[in-house]
């Protein structure tokens, strides 16, 4: 699998179609089986906002706690 060199190209490479998918009917496995590993935060950051902003549908923001209540 060959993708140019900007991070639309690995998106795109990585997840085609991602536009069309809709989130609630895809099983969860396909996304695992694609998964983007990268050593820095900010690229993380970087690609997941991308992600999210393809996708259709609401954009949900979940918290967790770094402490037992």
């Amino acid at each position: 699998m060959k993708c140019g060199d900007t991070i639309d190209s690995l998106i795109s490479a990585i997840y085609p179609s991602l536009h069309l998918i809709n989130p609630a009917e895809v099983n969860d496995q396909w996304f695992f089986e694609r998964t983007i590993l990268s050593p820095k935060n900010d690229d993380v950051d970087d690609l997941n906002f991308k992600c999210l902003n393809t996708l259709k549908g609401d954009i949900f923001t979940y918290h967790s706690a770094d402490a037992a209540v």
